[in-house]
């Protein structure tokens, strides 16, 4: 089963698979600054946005993008 980034968090600190976290939870668990999600959300919310995909997956493109950022920050890697 391929598991998406958010499965994988959750994989990772022992959450069940489906279970959503608010920034603020993600910038608890992890310890990333609240500042810096931040700006990786609106990175997010902004490459779905301007892909044009439907206005409700885009909450999901920046969920998407924070745990992406928070998967490679984890193993060492600089995203850009």
């Amino acid at each position: 089963m391929l598991l998406t980034n958010k499965q994988k968090f959750n994989k990772k600190y022992k959450f069940p698979l489906d279970k959503p976290h608010s920034k603020d939870d993600i910038s608890k668990i992890t310890g990333i600054n609240r500042k810096l999600l931040d700006t990786i959300w609106d990175r997010g919310h902004n490459d779905y946005a301007l892909a044009e995909i439907n206005k409700k997956k885009i909450p999901r493109g920046a969920y998407a993008m924070a745990y992406v950022y928070n998967y490679a920050y984890l193993h060492g890697r600089r995203l850009k």
